[in-house]
C-alpha cells in the first residue's frame, strides 16, 4: 500500500519511504487480491485485450516505420496473424499466458533489430562509398525477416512439438507466406 506520505507498505509489513520526486507505475495481471485501501490509492487504467486487440499496436508501430516497410509488412500480418493465433489457442499449450499485445509487440521489436534503421544504413552507405542515399529491402527480404520475427513471436513460449506443429500451420497456411520453409 502506498500512502499519502509516500510510504510504500509491502505484504510483510516492510515500510519503504520514497522521495517527493519518486512516482511508481504497478503492472499488475490484475488486482485479485488488492485491498480497498490500496485501490482507493491509486490511478488505474485498464485496457481489456478484447477493446485493444493487436491491430491498432501493429497500425501504431508501422506508422514509425518507412512507407516501403510499412506497406509490405502490414499485408503480411494481414495475412497470417489472425489465423496463426487462432491456430495456436486451440492446437498448442503455451508454457505461460501471455495477451496477444506482448505478442505483437515482440514481433515489432524483433524486426526492428533484425531491419536495419535508415540512419544506420545511411551511416554506413556514407562511410562504406560516399553516398547518401539508403537501400531498400527487396520484398523477399522483407518477408523472410517477417516471417522469422513471427515465428520467434509466436512460438518463443510453445515447446518443440508445439513449434513443429505451429511450423507446419505456417507451411500450409493460404497465404503461401512459408512456402519456402522446410519441415
Amino acid at each position: 500500500m502506498l500512502d499519502d506520505n509516500k510510504t510504500l507498505t509491502l505484504a510483510n509489513g516492510d515500510r519503504i519511504v520514497m522521495g517527493s520526486n519518486c512516482k511508481l507505475v504497478f503492472e499488475p495481471d490484475n488486482v485479485d487480491n488488492a485491498s480497498p485501501a490500496t485501490i482507493s490509492r491509486v490511478g488505474m487504467v485498464f485496457m481489456s485485450a478484447s477493446v485493444l486487440p493487436w491491430q491498432p499496436i501493429l497500425q501504431s508501430w508501422l506508422l514509425k516505420r518507412p512507407k516501403h516497410e510499412a506497406d509490405v509488412l502490414g499485408p503480411l500480418f494481414n495475412k497470417i496473424y489472425t489465423d496463426l493465433m487462432t491456430f495456436l489457442r486451440i492446437n498448442t499449450t503455451p508454457k505461460m499466458a501471455v495477451v496477444d499485445a506482448i505478442i505483437i509487440r515482440q514481433a515489432t521489436d524483433l524486426l526492428m533489430g533484425l531491419v536495419p534503421s535508415r540512419e544506420a544504413t545511411a551511416v554506413a552507405n556514407i562511410s562504406a562509398t560516399a553516398k547518401t542515399e539508403t537501400k531498400q529491402l527487396t520484398n523477399t527480404h522483407l518477408e523472410h525477416l517477417f516471417l522469422f520475427s513471427l515465428m520467434w513471436s509466436c512460438g518463443a513460449l510453445l515447446e518443440l512439438k508445439d513449434r513443429v506443429k505451429m511450423e507446419e500451420f505456417v507451411v500450409k497456411h493460404e497465404s503461401e507466406l512459408g512456402k519456402n520453409m522446410t519441415l
